[in-house]
């Protein structure tokens, strides 16, 4: 039943699109409505737990991204793609998003050899000489804690406004 779930909320996060921008955008009422919805149904189907719930809860009436620069032109794209390849032993990277925060900064890219990592910067890759971490995969409304927290711990001295962002993104809004 709670993979049913997780691909219930895998559904309701990819129908919320977000345009590269500024900020990322908030959750909707209507989105918001939705996932409450779900949460009230999987806990009273005992699916999720009453501390899973509240936390859910928590996360959906949250919008940690303000402040978080989502911009990226086309120049960027290809800067960023060159200089990660080269970092990280690629032959080629596609950059797909990037969150910017002080110097912080995550860079969603398709490596074209695995699933498309998050990689994660101290400072402008440029300036870097490795990710300090990278992070891939799928994550639900449950988990969303737990990557902040996972985040916290493998990206020593990322500011909390970034990892409560990019944790409510891939589990909350994501494209």
């Amino acid at each position: 039943m709670k993979s049913l779930f997780s691909c219930i909320f895998l559904s309701i996060a990819t129908s919320v699109f977000a345009m590269p921008q500024l900020d990322e955008t908030p959750l909707t009422n209507e989105a918001k409505s939705r996932f409450k919805d779900t949460l009230r149904e999987a806990l009273r189907n005992k699916d999720i737990t009453r501390k899973q719930y509240f936390e859910s809860i928590s996360w959906v009436g949250k919008y940690p991204c303000k402040g978080i620069d989502r911009r990226l032109s086309k120049e960027q794209k290809i800067a960023f793609g060159s200089i990660i390849a080269k970092l990280e032993k690629y032959n080629q990277v596609e950059v797909l998003g990037v969150f910017r925060y002080n110097n912080w900064h995550i860079i969603y890219i398709d490596n074209h050899v695995s699933d498309e990592p998050y990689m994660f910067y101290s400072s402008n890759p440029v300036s870097s000489k490795r990710a300090i971490t990278s992070w891939s995969g799928v994550a639900t409304i449950f988990e969303t804690t737990e990557i902040e927290e996972w985040v916290l711990k493998n990206a020593h001295g990322i500011p909390r406004q970034l990892a409560s962002c990019f944790a409510w993104y891939v589990t909350l809004n994501s494209n």
